[in-house]
């Protein structure tokens, strides 16, 4: 068993969407957990900017971590508001 400490996910599809939106990463997923011993790197993309209904300056992320064998263990949409300028 190449992972023991680890389990594969359910499904080959996890992650997709959200990655989806990153433009190197169309076509990768999570594939399994991650476990004692990995070594994971963060990564993020900016996915989107915008301001909202109450004025606050959005952006929003893709960020995932992935080992240096380029598994992808975990993923997750983010955003951040920002102050305006001056």
């Amino acid at each position: 068993e190449l992972y023991p400490f680890s389990r594969e996910l359910q499904t080959e599809t996890v992650g997709a969407e959200t990655l989806n939106k990153v433009p190197y990463m169309k076509g990768r997923f999570s594939a399994r957990h991650g476990g004692e011993g990995d070594t994971v790197i963060g990564h993020g993309y900016v996915t989107g900017k915008h301001v909202d209904e109450a004025g606050r300056h959005v952006v929003e992320f893709a960020v995932w971590g992935e080992t240096l064998d380029r598994d992808i263990l975990q993923f997750c949409e983010i955003e951040a508001w920002l102050p305006p300028r001056g």
